[in-house]
């Protein structure tokens, strides 16, 4: 959870090697756990850190990156709200 401007948020926070090009990690969120709906994105071929879903709020780190990126959609304006890192190659 992450509180921004007094309103909490779900976050979630990683770790990836940046100089790895066949990795993609995609933060990816859901309200049921069978339907999930991909957000921020970072890859070797280019990095989405701010979508329409979530927001890149931290990043650090050179060769191996410590990211956190929260859901834009305040806590509680859903029932229930699930968040995860999905990694995946080509």
């Amino acid at each position: 959870m992450q509180t921004n401007d007094g309103t909490n948020h779900l976050a979630i926070s990683f770790k990836r090697r940046a100089g790895v090009s066949n990795v993609t990690h995609t933060i990816q969120l859901s309200d049921d756990l069978a339907t999930w709906l991909d957000g921020s994105s970072y890859s070797s071929t280019g990095n989405i850190p701010n979508t329409v879903l979530t927001t890149e709020i931290s990043r650090s780190g050179t060769n191996t990156e410590s990211i956190t990126v929260e859901e834009n959609a305040a806590l509680g304006s859903a029932p229930q709200r699930y968040m995860r890192v999905r990694v995946s190659a080509p």
